[in-house]
């Protein structure tokens, strides 16, 4: 019980403290996150992704990604897996500038989405995406992160639009 009371305090203690070099130019960065979808029960979704930073304000993000569809259809609860490349330009619009920034990202994602039935069957898949990010650093290279992602595939037979939630570690390299 202690753990669970003493490590947030920690944590924001030292996201207080920790200055150093982020979002400046030329600033890469890697992020693991997981998470799930919103709306349509409690379907996991995993992104590995890549950011390069523009400027203060601005960064180009790549990740490939795995987002699980449960649906109904014929009276029968059936899954499919989408697995994607996505690539978005992030803007931040807030930040205390030290350890706190909140990016909004707008982009674009192709894949595939792999029907789980007794024959698997392929569809191609290719859209948006519209994010919101919040990036808390907790020491001076890595930072906790949040999003909220709308996903838009018009070649999805199952659902045109997912809403997801993900949290994961960015490490930034310099």
């Amino acid at each position: 019980m202690k753990t669970r009371v003493i490590l947030p305090i920690l944590i924001l203690a030292a996201a207080g403290q920790a200055h150093a070099q982020r979002h400046y130019t030329g600033i890469e960065g890697i992020e693991v996150n997981g998470g799930s979808n919103i709306f349509h029960g409690t379907a996991p979704c995993f992104s590995v992704e890549y950011s390069k930073y523009r400027s203060r304000r601005s960064f180009w993000k790549v990740g490939m990604n795995y987002l699980e569809k449960k649906y109904d259809r014929e009276e029968e609860s059936q899954n499919a897996d989408n697995i994607y490349l996505d690539a978005s330009y992030n803007r931040t619009v807030a930040t205390n500038r030290t350890s706190l920034f909140l990016n909004l990202g707008l982009g674009a994602l192709a894949g595939t989405e792999i029907y789980k039935q007794e024959k698997k069957q392929y569809d191609f898949i290719a859209g948006g995406k519209l994010e919101a990010e919040v990036e808390l650093f907790v020491a001076s290279r890595t930072a906790v992160v949040g999003h909220i992602s709308q996903l838009w595939s018009p070649l999805s037979d199952i659902r045109k639009w997912d809403t997801t939630w993900q949290i994961g570690i960015k490490y930034l390299i310099y």
